[in-house]
C-alpha cells in the first residue's frame, strides 16, 4: 500500500474512532456511573452524590453504605461461573464427518484451557450485569520465541470502555461489525521506550486533535476493517461455482468469453494495523473473516432512533439511594438518644459535677451520687426516662427499600435462601426459577457470543493448524487426547492401521462445513463431585453396591489415588460384571468350556493314530514293492527261457496274468503288513462332544 493509501486509511479510521465516541457518549457516561454504583462501599461512596455527602458531613451526618446491589448482581454473575457454557461442533454438509467435529470441539476446549479463557468468560460477565457491556477477543500468537507454530487464545478485555465499535449488523444468523478499536493511553517516556523516538520523524511532538496525541500522551489502538473487494462467480454445469479471482490468466480470459452464468459479488477479508495517533506502526491480514472482538450486551433497545443501554444495576440505584438514606437516618436518630441528660435533683451531684458534666464525652465504669443530703434525708438518683429507641418510620423505610430492591430486580427472597422455611419444596423451586427468568436474558445473550466465538474458532482453525501435526491436549474428563492433523488430505477423516494392528485416526478440520451449538451446565469437575456424592449417599444405605459398584463410585471420586483404588476395585469384580474390550470375544460358559477340553483331547488321539497309520502305510508299502519287484525279476528271467518256444501271442496272455498276479498279492498283503507296522493303540471309548449352539445376543452374527 502506498503512503497515499496509507493517509487515507488513517483518515478514515479517526474519523471512525470520533463517530464512534461521539454516539457512545451518554452510554459509555452511564457505563461509567452504573459501574461505579454497583461497586460502592463506605470509603469511596459511589452510592451517594458528592453534594450531599459534603452537606451531611457538615451536619454531623453520617454517609455509610450499605451495598445490595452487588449481592443481587453476583447471584448473576456466580450463577454464570457455576454453569459454564460449552461449545460443541457438528456438521453441516456432506463433506464434514461428525468425528472431526467432536475433534473441533476438543480442539476448541483445548484452546479454552490453554488461554485459561474462564478469566476472559467470568470479566465480561461482570461488566454485563454491573455496568451493561462486557468483551473479550480472540488473538494468535507464536507459542514461544523459538517456534514458528501459532495458537489460538481467548483474552480477557479489563476495561471495556477502550473497545470501540459500531452498532452490529445482523447477518445470517450472526451480529457482525465490519470494524472496531481497542486502544490504549500511553504516556510520551512509555511510548517512545516502547517504540522508539523516531516513529514520527525528527519534528517536534505536535498535538493530533482527537485526543491522538496531546503534548504528554499518545494513543496507541489496534484497528481491524474489512477490505471489500469484487468479483465474479461462474458456474459450470454442474452448479459448482468458480470464483473469477482464483483462476490463472488463461483460464480467466476462458470464463469471460463463455456462456456459464455469472453473478457480480463481494469478497470481504479482516486487515489489522496499529495506529500510533498518525503513524501505522504495523499492518497485516488477519486469518479469520470476522473481527475477532467479542461483545456481550446486557439489556439494548434503540430508542428515538438511539442506543439505550443498561446491565442489571439501573433498575435498583433508586431503591438502593432510599435504603441508604433510611439505614443512615435511624443510626443518627438512635446515636442522638444516647446524649440525652440525666434527670435528677441538683443535690445528687454535688461533688461529682466533673463526671457528670462529662458524660457526653468520656465513658466512666460507675456514676456516683449523694444518696443523701445534709439533713439526712433521701435523695433519689439522676435517671433517664426512655432508653434509645429507633423511629418505627425508619424502621418501615428500610423494609419498603428492600422489598423494592427484590421488586426491581426481579429476585426473590428463596433465591438467596431466606425464608425458606416457610415454603415448600415446590413453592421454592417455583420463585427461584421466576428469579431465573427475570435475568435470563443475561444467560441468553453470553450464549449467543459463545456462539460468535465457536464460529470465529472452527473458521481460524484450519488456517491456524495448517500444517500436518500432532495435538496432545486433556479431554473433559482429564485424559490425554491425541489429534493427528493433515490439512493435505482429502477427506475430512480417514482410518490407517499401523503395524501393531491399532487405528490411527488422521483429521483435516479444513474439509467440509460446520457450526457450533453452545449449552450451559455444571463443569465436569462439578458433576464429578455431584455423582461421586450421590453414589456415596446410595452406597450407605446399600453396602451391597460397592461390591458391584465400587470401580464406578471411586472413578467419580477426585481424592488422591481414587483412580488407582478404582482399578483394583475393578480387577475384584465378578467375571459377569468384568468390561469387556471393544472387539473382545463373548465369553464361554464353564460347561461348554470343559466339554470343548474333553473334545480337544480326544482330537489329538486321533490324530496320533492317524500319524502312526501313515507311517505303518509307508512302511509296509516299502516292504512290497521290495519283494515285487525282486519277484518281477526272476518272473522276466523266467520268461526269457520260455519265449523262444512261444509264439507272440501266448508271451503277451503270460505277462498280462503276470501283472493281475502282481496287484492280487499286493491287494492281500497290504492290510496285514500296516497291521503288523502300527503299534497298539489303546481303545478311545469318549466320543467327541457335541457344543450346544449359543445364542448371539441381539443385533449380532455368529
Amino acid at each position: 500500500m502506498s503512503a497515499k493509501d496509507d493517509k487515507e486509511l488513517i483518515k478514515l479510521a479517526h474519523k471512525r474512532y470520533a463517530q464512534i465516541c461521539e454516539e457512545e457518549k451518554e452510554n459509555s457516561r452511564r457505563f461509567k456511573e452504573d459501574l461505579k454504583f454497583a461497586n460502592g462501599d463506605s470509603y469511596n461512596n459511589w452510592q451517594w452524590d458528592e453534594k450531599v455527602v459534603q452537606d451531611r458531613k457538615n451536619k454531623g451526618k453520617p454517609s455509610f453504605t450499605i451495598n445490595k446491589v452487588k449481592k443481587h448482581n453476583r447471584q448473576i454473575t456466580n450463577e454464570a461461573r457455576q454453569n459454564k457454557p460449552s461449545i460443541r461442533v457438528y456438521p453441516v454438509d456432506n463433506e464434514a464427518d461428525p468425528k472431526t467435529a467432536e475433534k473441533l470441539s476438543e480442539i476448541i476446549r483445548h484452546i479454552e484451557n490453554n488461554s485459561n479463557a474462564d478469566i476472559a468468560y467470568n470479566k465480561s460477565d461482570e461488566y454485563q450485569v454491573d455496568g451493561g457491556l462486557g468483551y473479550w477477543k480472540i488473538i494468535t500468537d507464536y507459542v514461544d520465541n523459538e517456534s514458528n507454530s501459532q495458537e489460538i487464545y481467548i483474552e480477557p478485555v479489563y476495561d471495556p470502555l477502550t473497545i470501540k465499535m459500531p452498532r452490529p449488523k445482523y447477518i445470517k444468523g450472526m451480529e457482525i461489525v465490519p470494524y472496531a478499536f481497542e486502544d490504549e493511553e500511553m504516556q510520551k517516556d512509555e511510548f517512545e521506550a516502547k517504540y522508539g523516538k523516531d516513529v514520527f520523524g525528527k519534528q517536534e511532538w505536535e498535538i493530533i486533535e482527537g485526543g491522538w496525541k496531546s503534548e504528554d500522551t499518545v494513543r496507541v489502538a489496534n484497528y481491524y476493517y474489512t477490505e471489500t473487494t469484487t468479483d465474479w462467480l461462474y458456474f459450470d454445469e454442474n452448479g459448482d461455482g468458480i470464483k473469477l479471482s482464483e483462476v490463472d490468466e488463461t483460464q480467466r480470459e476462458l470464463l469471460k468469453n463463455s456462456q456459464l452464468k455469472k453473478r457480480k459479488i463481494q469478497n470481504e477479508s479482516i486487515k489489522h494495523c496499529l495506529l500510533a495517533a498518525d503513524k501505522i506502526l504495523e499492518k497485516k491480514d488477519w486469518p479469520g473473516k470476522y473481527v475477532p472482538i467479542i461483545r456481550v450486551p446486557g439489556t439494548e433497545l434503540i430508542i428515538d432512533g438511539k442506543i439505550e443501554r443498561k446491565g442489571h444495576t439501573r433498575q435498583m440505584i433508586g431503591s438502593q439511594y432510599m435504603y441508604n438514606y433510611w439505614t443512615n437516618e435511624a443510626t443518627y436518630q438512635v446515636a442522638l438518644q444516647g446524649n440525652q441528660p440525666y434527670i435528677g435533683p441538683k443535690e445528687a451531684r454535688e461533688g461529682h459535677e466533673h463526671i457528670w458534666d462529662n458524660l457526653a464525652t468520656e465513658t466512666y465504669s460507675y456514676l456516683p451520687y449523694n444518696q443523701y443530703d445534709e439533713e439526712g434525708r433521701k435523695i433519689d438518683k439522676p435517671q433517664r426516662e426512655q432508653p434509645p429507641q429507633m423511629a418505627s418510620a425508619y424502621i418501615q423505610g428500610m423494609q419498603i427499600a428492600n422489598e423494592e430492591l427484590l421488586a426491581t430486580s426481579g429476585q426473590e427472597n428463596a433465591q438467596f435462601g431466606k425464608d425458606v422455611g416457610q415454603q415448600s419444596g415446590r413453592a421454592l423451586d417455583a420463585l427461584q426459577s421466576k428469579s431465573e427468568t427475570s435475568t435470563y436474558h443475561f444467560t441468553d445473550n453470553k450464549l449467543m457470543a459463545m456462539t460468535l466465538t465457536g464460529r470465529m474458532l472452527i473458521d481460524l482453525i484450519p488456517k491456524i493448524y495448517d500444517t500436518k501435526q500432532i495435538i496432545r491436549m486433556l479431554g473433559e474428563d482429564g485424559k490425554e487426547v491425541e489429534i493427528n492433523i493433515d490439512p493435505n488430505q482429502e477427506e475430512a477423516y480417514r482410518e490407517e492401521e499401523q503395524q501393531d494392528g491399532s487405528i490411527k485416526e488422521i483429521f483435516n478440520p479444513g474439509v467440509g462445513t460446520y457450526d457450533v451449538i453452545v449449552s450451559t451446565g455444571a463443569s465436569y469437575g462439578t458433576k464429578r463431585r455431584e455423582a461421586f456424592s450421590a453414589l456415596s449417599e446410595i452406597a450407605s444405605r446399600n453396602p451391597q453396591l460397592m461390591q458391584i459398584a465400587g470401580d464406578l463410585i471411586m472413578a467419580a471420586a477426585d481424592f488422591p489415588m481414587a483412580d488407582k483404588l478404582s482399578e483394583r476395585l475393578k480387577k475384584a469384580l465378578p467375571p459377569e460384571l468384568q468390561d469387556k474390550e471393544e472387539g473382545a470375544p463373548e465369553e464361554i460358559p464353564p460347561e461348554v468350556q470343559q466339554q470343548l477340553q474333553q473334545a480337544q483331547q480326544a482330537t489329538e488321539q486321533y490324530e496320533k493314530m492317524i500319524s502312526a497309520f501313515d507311517s505303518a502305510l509307508s512302511k509296509a508299502q516299502e516292504e512290497l514293492e521290495t519283494r515285487d519287484v525282486d519277484w518281477y525279476k526272476a518272473e522276466t528271467e523266467r520268461m526269457k527261457v520260455v519265449q523262444t518256444s512261444m509264439n507272440p501271442q501266448q508271451v503277451q496272455q503270460i505277462v498280462i496274468q503276470t501283472m493281475q498276479d502282481l496287484l492280487t498279492n499286493q491287494n492281500e498283503q497290504m492290510p496285514k503288513k500296516i497291521d503288523t507296522a502300527l503299534p497298539e493303540q489303546p481303545e478311545v471309548q469318549q466320543e467327541i462332544p457335541q457344543v450346544p449352539q449359543q445364542t448371539p445376543p441381539e443385533g449380532q452374527i455368529m
